[in-house]
């Protein structure tokens, strides 16, 4: 009796550490992913702010055009 209450101990305990090994797995998995994605984040928040400062200058370059154009008018 003491043996089958001990298998069944030692078997127990294998299913708990294989399940432990899986989650433990996963979290590395998980972690790997998190830190591609905030890479991918990183990266596209600098896209993103290469493109407005480039927007700023188009929008500053038509504004300064507008106020040429606008000067221009109030000449004539």
């Amino acid at each position: 009796m003491k043996e089958d209450l001990l298998q069944s101990i030692i078997k127990r305990v294998d299913i708990i550490e294989s399940k432990l090994f899986d989650r433990d797995q996963e979290i590395d998995q998980l972690k790997v992913q998190n830190k591609a994605l905030e890479e991918k984040i990183a990266s596209q928040k600098e896209d993103t702010r290469g493109q407005l400062r480039n927007q700023a200058k188009v929008v500053e370059s038509l504004q300064n055009e507008i106020t040429r154009e606008h000067a221009y008018h109030r000449k004539f």
